[in-house]
């Protein structure tokens, strides 16, 4: 019987290291993407003097696997440390930088949220627990929306979990 190949749907991350495994492995593969470009939510924009930075923008190195498939694709001298600099995030709201809240605390003094967005996420702990039927699985996106509000979504948790 001859080789079958594997059909790898979706360019991101995990389709491009599932593509690149299959391939080390001698098994035929062929990837569709359906975006002009792979790397899924990866990706790196420069513009107006500033670097932006899509997707993911911490990986653990503590994860043998992850470490593993960096040095296999050859990218070991890619690998980027933050310093002290990269410490300081920001979100975009309204067109300019804010300073991402680093607690529930500064997050309701911060100009990321709105009055409403604030007062809306503090109403959370009078918010009905949600009645599901068993297996009935509830996004991030929306237990965030429906607990905190959608300023909340958008601006404090939704930047940092895949769409």
């Amino acid at each position: 019987m001859p080789d079958q190949g594997v059909l790898v749907i979706g360019g991101g991350i995990g389709g491009l290291a599932t593509a690149f495994r299959l391939a080390e492995a001698d098994v035929p593969v062929c990837l569709l993407e359906a975006a002009p470009r792979v790397g899924g939510v990866i990706e790196t924009v420069e513009g107006d003097g500033w670097l932006f930075e899509f997707g993911p923008n911490t990986i653990t190195t503590a994860e043998p696997s992850l470490l593993a498939l960096i040095h296999d694709a050859g990218l070991d001298d890619e690998i980027l440390t933050a310093d002290g600099i990269g410490a300081r995030r920001y979100i975009v709201r309204d067109g300019r930088p804010v300073p991402v809240p680093m607690s529930p605390m500064s997050l309701l003094g911060s100009p990321l949220l709105t009055l409403r967005g604030k007062l809306r996420a503090a109403a959370e702990p009078f918010v009905p627990r949600r009645r599901a039927a068993p297996g009935d699985e509830e996004s991030v996106a929306n237990f965030v929306r429906r607990r905190l509000g959608p300023e909340v979504l958008e601006y404090a948790v939704g930047p940092f979990i895949s769409p």
